[in-house]
């Protein structure tokens, strides 16, 4: 895993040098390969960094959506590991401005990252941020919704509309 490591961050300095799509690809896989490794052998630290590193190199492919989903698979992987939820506040950023940019008004992923920094009780002015953001474009929702279990005949009465409403 250390040398998957190794390459990768050399792949990133030359990408840096010259960036490339197929710079960073390659990146990706040896960060992908040691991600593997490290939490196969439980090392939670080692796996924060591959990471972190990750996101940069899947950044730099503009693959910002599987950036945000990495975020999130990370985050199931460490547990109770508070520490990974504050370090990858600003990789969360990139990932919801790039949704934002893209003009995207649904952003699931970032709100799951979101909930996991509520579990964890981690509080970061990023999370706070775009949780105001999220809670302005959407506004208040509210939902109306009626359950009708008798029609008129020859229509068959159904059985469950009103339960169904009565759940939601």
């Amino acid at each position: 895993a250390r040398k998957n490591m190794e390459i990768g961050i050399r792949l990133m300095e030359l990408a840096e040098l010259e960036p490339e799509y197929d710079r960073y690809s390659a990146a990706n896989d040896q960060f992908s390969v040691a991600h593997h490794l490290f939490k196969s052998e439980g090392k939670k630290k080692e796996l924060l960094d591959c990471t972190k590193w990750q996101i940069k190199a899947l950044c730099g492919m503009g693959a910002l959506s599987r950036a945000c989903e990495q975020i999130e698979n990370t985050l199931e992987s460490l547990g109770e590991f508070p520490q990974a939820v504050e370090l990858l506040a600003p990789l969360v950023k990139i990932t919801y401005l790039d949704q934002k940019m893209r003009g995207d008004t649904v952003f699931y992923q970032t709100e799951a990252v979101l909930e996991k920094a509520k579990h964890f009780k981690v509080k970061h002015p990023v999370f706070s941020e775009i949780e105001t953001e999220i809670q302005e474009l959407y506004g208040d929702i509210h939902l109306f919704a009626v359950g009708i279990n008798d029609y008129e005949p020859p229509i068959p009465s159904l059985q469950s509309c009103l339960k169904d409403v009565e759940n939601m």
